[in-house]
């Protein structure tokens, strides 16, 4: 196994995301590998962000009532694998039933399942190896959040500042503040209240931590900063890979990955994991408790200070005919250089421009999400295929690149080609 994170800490705890496991066991292997990796590891605290299982009784309509078989497979596997650490569970969406206007005694019967299969109250507090962990409740199927809970978990934060003056505070709800990591601001997400993004915004101290958007650990837009930090964990299983603001055509499924946290003193790394290759994703996101937001590195500064990508001079760029008559482009990645701890340096989206030479109008003009979230590449060239064109004519190809930051490429891979059968 090739994953080594920090050895010396006083804390190590393995964080995991939307796993899904539904009553027919979907979901189970990838859980069980999740487990293994982190028993190996040796973390002191396994800490989930909700969605554990996925409370659906059936595929056709809405669900009408809860069930305690997802609970069953999740909970074996805790047996087995974690047995003797400490958890701390979050309730998701997805631990309701299946069902946009469930009615309160639904509401309330899949709240008092989660409570008894996990042994914890879906409002719970705990100290571990003296460092805080609060968490709360998503309120229902379609993510929202009480003035009430929002107020629980306020009061449960100022208590633990209170009780040390200088560690980290770790608040654990199912879905992200709005506005914060990528993707937050989607009309899905929970809305939370500005008075309580503005009371968390002055406690810098706060370290949120999230899942439910199924983004890759890979993008460096998974922790935002200001005056706390917000971290998403990705998905660990039977979840498609969630939007990075250009969708893809066809879900991407099979992503398997998870967070490790250290913690020494008032410095956290977090320690990006891929569960499928057993690896560590590039480096580590860092927080320096005490240097206070001034000093935070995952502000939205960081997208005026990063590196744009680039296509090297042996770049390729060539097109052929599918087998099903559709002209694909094939071409070189594009190269781009890590910034600090910010970016891991890789290229995340394409802009495919092409342009009929004779005309000189624009037939396609398209950005799309590269497969930047595989830990091992598929292949040094990536392949497109392109509609609107037409046999017997020459058209100009133009390739931008983007990094996961939003920087675009100077100089595009060009090229002229003739479309011939």
């Amino acid at each position: 196994m090739n994953i080594k994170p920090e050895q010396d800490t006083d804390i190590l705890f393995g964080l995991m995301g939307d796993s899904h496991i539904t009553f027919e066991g979907a979901g189970v292997q990838e859980v069980k590998k999740a487990l293994e990796i982190y028993s190996q590891i040796g973390v002191e605290a396994l800490v989930f962000t909700g969605d554990i299982i996925y409370q659906v009784d059936n595929w056709n309509g809405p669900t009408t009532k809860v069930i305690e078989q997802p609970y069953e497979y999740y909970n074996k596997l805790i047996n087995d694998y974690a047995k003797n650490v400490p958890i701390v569970y979050c309730m998701g969406n997805h631990e309701y039933a299946q069902n946009n206007e469930a009615s309160e005694t639904l509401l309330k019967d899949a709240v008092s399942l989660f409570e008894e299969q996990t042994s914890q109250k879906v409002k719970f507090h705990t100290v571990i190896k003296g460092f805080h962990f609060i968490t709360a409740e998503i309120n229902d199927f379609c993510c929202r959040v009480t003035r009430e809970t929002e107020e629980w978990v306020e009061n449960e934060i100022e208590k633990a500042l209170s009780d040390d003056e200088e560690k980290p505070v770790f608040v654990i709800m199912h879905a992200p503040i709005q506005e914060t990591v990528i993707d937050s601001p989607k009309k899905e997400n929970a809305k939370y209240s500005d008075e309580f993004k503005k009371f968390l915004n002055q406690r810098s101290r706060v370290v949120f931590l999230c899942g439910h958007l199924h983004t890759a650990a890979q993008n460096p837009r998974s922790i935002w900063q200001d005056g706390f930090t917000v971290v998403h964990s990705p998905n660990t299983a039977v979840g498609t890979l969630g939007n990075d603001g250009i969708n893809n055509e066809e879900a991407v499924w099979g992503i398997s990955q998870g967070l490790i946290v250290a913690v020494k003193d008032n410095h956290v790394k977090i320690y990006k994991l891929d569960f499928n290759t057993d690896k560590l994703i590039g480096e580590p996101w860092e927080i320096d408790i005490n240097a206070g937001c001034g000093d935070f590195l995952y502000t939205d500064k960081r997208f005026k200070n990063t590196n744009k990508p680039y296509f090297d001079n042996n770049a390729e760029l060539n097109v052929k005919i599918n087998g099903d008559g559709k002209t694909c482009a094939c071409f070189s990645r594009a190269l781009c250089e890590p910034c600090g701890k910010n970016q891991d340096g890789f290229a995340a989206a394409y802009n495919i421009k092409v342009t009929d030479e004779q005309s000189g109008e624009i037939v396609s003009d398209f950005w799309y999400q590269a497969d930047y979230y595989y830990t091992v590449p598929h292949g040094d060239f990536l392949e497109k295929n392109i509609t609107g064109l037409e046999y017997g004519r020459r058209y100009v190809f133009e390739i931008y690149a983007a990094n996961p930051l939003g920087s675009v490429s100077e100089k595009p891979l060009k090229r002229e080609l003739f479309i011939g059968r």
